[in-house]
């Protein structure tokens, strides 16, 4: 079990006051994550989620009326607010409200029709959904449950919030490029995940535009919680598999690289991917410099 820093549980009662303070029934978040209920819901109303961390995810069981969720991200500046939804036995119509015409974060009756812009309508899984923004990004979710569907209705989104840059908005091969030294030293020393392996095959999924690629890892140097590698146990030997964008066009590679990256959506997705005989190099600069920004592990 993960202990919570000071800092973590401080957000976790922000979240709890925020809660009790707006009297949103029924709501239930636990630091990112976030679970609605209008089980017991007799008078369509507006539900109120006000996001507290850069990636997290709600649930909404059995959805009534209507659900405002504001993303933003925590450091503010510009970013890009990506979610996927995936639903059961209900419709849910998705739209994005304009910022500048909401006066309150929490107002607590529902924008004219003027005010929102239709993006989609989800009956099962979506891929995901992005957008740039250097302002709280609303989005606006509604039930349309037909005469076909039975069963439990419920809606589950999940959202990742990342930094970017005036280069993003310029060039969309921007999250294609390798990383500099400072981006690989922070990456290095931030990543939910860094490991050392050789490059496999690699397949493009069409229908959410990504690139799976398999790498044979030959040491794990730091995790957060439990990454689902592939084990042979005949040879006792470790398999892993990272997503890039399919827009980057990743051709197979020889020789041994360190990748670092963060752990999106529930798939291993890559930030930073050098040769490690480069990275080593680079970090053993940065030592003597003293730039290195935490503990090196060679």
């Amino acid at each position: 079990m993960r202990l919570f820093s000071v800092y973590e549980f401080q957000r976790y009662l922000l979240c709890t006051v925020i809660v009790y303070l707006h009297g949103c029934l029924a709501k239930v978040c636990d630091l990112c994550d976030c679970s609605i209920s209008d089980l017991d819901t007799e008078v369509p109303g507006v539900r109120n989620i006000n996001t507290l961390c850069n990636a997290g995810s709600i649930e909404w069981i059995s959805p009534y009326g209507a659900l405002r969720v504001e993303l933003s991200y925590t450091t503010g500046g510009l970013y890009e607010a990506c979610f996927k939804i995936q639903t059961e036995n209900v419709k849910i119509k998705v739209s994005q409200e304009s910022w500048k015409n909401t006066k309150s974060h929490f107002a607590g009756s529902l924008p004219q029709s003027s005010l929102l812009k239709p993006l989609f309508s989800v009956n099962g899984r979506t891929n995901e959904h992005c957008m740039y923004s250097n302002t709280p990004v609303l989005l606006y979710l509604e039930p349309e449950r037909t005469h076909d569907m039975s069963g439990f209705p419920r809606m589950k989104l999940e959202y990742v919030l990342e930094r970017k840059t005036p280069q993003h908005l310029q060039n969309s091969l921007e999250d294609c490029r390798p990383c500099d030294t400072e981006e690989l030293i922070r990456s290095y020393c931030t990543s939910d995940f860094v490991f050392i392996g050789e490059m496999g095959q690699v397949r493009n999924r069409d229908e959410d535009e990504k690139s799976e690629v398999e790498f044979k890892v030959t040491r794990v140097v730091r995790k957060l919680g439990a990454l689902h590698f592939r084990t042979n146990t005949d040879i006792q030997q470790q398999y892993g598999k990272i997503v890039v964008p399919k827009k980057c066009q990743v051709k197979n590679g020889r020789g041994i690289f360190l990748i670092t990256g963060s752990v999106r959506f529930g798939e291993l997705a890559k930030t930073c991917s050098p040769y490690l005989s480069d990275w080593e190099n680079i970090a053993n600069i940065a030592l003597r410099e003293g730039r290195m920004e935490c503990p090196l592990v060679l």
